[in-house]
């Protein structure tokens, strides 16, 4: 008699753990959280309090704290380089004292190596990065892996590089 129980104890107990199993990973809790950690974008709307540069801003938060905000996809002159002053001005145009969006980007981390809160700027319905590069005020600039606007940035500063436009005019 034992010998015959002991086959479908197992079996029993095989089935009842791949119910389990399924129930438990079938919890809202369990697909939220892995929904979101691989799709999830967000916005925010904030006011530009200060430019540090062309590529990294300081904004005042919905909780109004200062924040500051790296600009995934281009990378501007800095102090030393050609077509700094320019790159400062057309930021400080566009965006001081501005309500802009926030937009993360799924594909790249939520802040640098030095803190600074990583995202693309929508403003006045524009993205700003395409702008900044269009215009020869900035350069694209991937940091490890392609980000969402990635070939539309590409596609815009070879649209600058081609016109000779902003900083690929002025500087070599």
């Amino acid at each position: 008699m034992t010998k015959n129980k002991s086959p479908i104890l197992t079996l029993t107990l095989l089935v009842f753990l791949l119910i389990f199993s399924y129930f438990n990973s079938k919890t809202p809790e369990n697909n939220q959280t892995s929904t979101l950690s691989q799709t999830s974008q967000t916005s925010e709307k904030v006011v530009v309090v200060n430019i540090v540069d062309g590529d990294t801003i300081d904004v005042k938060n919905q909780n109004n704290e200062t924040e500051r905000i790296r600009i995934i996809g281009i990378n501007t002159p800095e102090k030393e380089q050609c077509f700094f002053n320019e790159a400062n001005k057309k930021a400080e145009d566009i965006l001081l004292n501005e309500e802009i969006t926030l937009e993360n980007d799924p594909t790249q981390d939520e802040k640098d190596r030095y803190g600074r809160t990583l995202a693309h700027i929508i403003v006045s319905g524009e993205n700003y990065g395409e702008t900044m590069i269009k215009e020869g005020f900035a350069k694209e600039y991937t940091y490890k892996k392609p980000y969402k606007y990635q070939a539309t940035f590409q596609e815009a500063q070879a649209f600058a590089i081609n016109n000779e436009i902003g900083l690929w005019g002025n500087c070599n």
